[in-house]
């Protein structure tokens, strides 16, 4: 059982798994909230708690060099940004729609590593690129014209940042003992989000005392799995494979919002946009 612990499969299905849930839990938790920073704060804060569980099984260390923790603070600085907005856009949109928009930055991660990493622009990787704008493009498609509102640019925006902060985390994260670096880029850019939406204690008070707060729990729960999950995966396995297997959650999110959210308006053509966002994934990391 240990060594099954250890392998990339193993960590791929956890974070699937975890993906998954968090996806429709979030939705579940936020449907119905006033006040989108505080449900944020109270996600990721929690997320941020529950992942220091994990610490005694990973190397305690802390890097010397100030520069790393200023890469880090502008990690999380990038992750409120994006965990912000994606509170908003989660709560306007449709989960299927989400789930394929949000393949975009993808896009980002490939400019983003031509970039800072000088990685070259592959014949695969453009194609991939493309796929995956044709695949948001047909899950905009309504009715003979294309629905562009403010929650798309907000998506947009928010998987920018989020390519900015992975961008930084691809190296730092291997400075520190891993999940106390995972409830930094928690909890730092939920205290961030506190500050800026000016976020009252009395505001998580109330989100704790909903009905919905199960769902709050198991969204921070799955939070916090998906991303170690997904990072000891990377540690086991070739990063081509976990992220090619890994992008098969988009389809599975399309089809239990289909069920779970009765989100099943054009839903053929959410279900092909979303194989095509796949497809182009897995040409982009090959």
């Amino acid at each position: 059982m240990n060594s099954l612990l250890f392998t990339w499969q193993f960590n791929l299905i956890g974070h699937i798994l975890a993906v998954v849930s968090f996806t429709q839990f979030y939705k579940l938790a936020i449907r119905k909230i006033s006040k989108d920073g505080a449900a944020t704060v109270l996600l990721e804060g929690v997320a941020g708690l529950m992942v220091l569980v994990w610490i005694p099984f990973f190397k305690l260390s802390f890097p010397s060099d100030p520069l790393i923790y200023l890469l880090l603070s502008a990690a999380c600085v990038f992750y409120a940004i994006c965990d912000r907005l994606n509170t908003t856009t989660r709560k306007n949109m449709e989960v299927s729609t989400f789930v394929i928009l949000d393949r975009s930055a993808t896009i980002f991660l490939i400019l983003s590593g031509m970039i800072f990493f000088r990685e070259t622009l592959t014949w695969q990787k453009a194609i991939g690129a493309g796929l995956i704008i044709g695949g948001n493009i047909l899950a905009l498609y309504r009715q003979g014209k294309f629905v562009l509102d403010k929650y798309v640019l907000l998506n947009l925006i928010a998987n920018l940042a989020y390519a900015l902060a992975v961008s930084i985390d691809i190296d730092n994260s291997q400075h520190f003992n891993l999940p106390i670096y995972i409830a930094f880029t928690l909890i730092i850019p939920a205290s961030l989000i506190a500050i800026f939406d000016r976020i009252k204690p009395a505001d998580i008070k109330e989100l704790l005392k909903s009905k919905d707060r199960p769902y709050f729990l198991l969204t921070s729960l799955s939070w916090s799995l998906l991303i170690l999950f997904v990072l000891r995966a990377y540690r086991f396995g070739e990063v081509t494979v976990i992220a090619s297997l890994s992008a098969t959650t988009v389809v599975l999110n399309v089809l239990i919002a289909f069920f779970l959210f009765n989100e099943k308006d054009y839903k053929y053509r959410k279900l092909m946009a979303a194989l095509i966002a796949v497809l182009g994934v897995y040409l982009t990391v090959r």
